[in-house]
């Protein structure tokens, strides 16, 4: 996914999603972020995104440095989580 207008910041920004996971009413992704700044600098990052959704519409969005904080905050590792996106997600085939 590339962003048209990354801003003021960043010359351009890529977002790689490695897999999308529904736990509850939260989506955690674990992805590679490349941004590019306006002096040409390049920074990769990994982290991890986590989405709430409620009523058809995302209500809450945070970032986190690691896939388990953000696994934590979307309601622990009791859950069974469900891929719905990347390694382990139903085909669709």
């Amino acid at each position: 996914m590339e962003s048209g207008s990354p801003g003021p910041t960043w010359e351009s920004v890529r977002i790689e999603p490695h897999e999308l996971v529904a736990i509850g009413d939260h989506v955690v992704g674990p992805m590679s972020m490349h941004v590019k700044g306006r002096d040409g600098i390049e920074l990769p990052a990994r982290v991890a995104w986590l989405a709430t959704i409620g009523d058809g519409a995302m209500t809450r969005f945070a970032m986190y440095h690691e896939l388990e904080d953000a696994r934590e905050a979307a309601g622990g590792p009791a859950h069974d989580p469900e891929v719905i996106y990347g390694y382990g997600a139903p085909s669709t085939s």
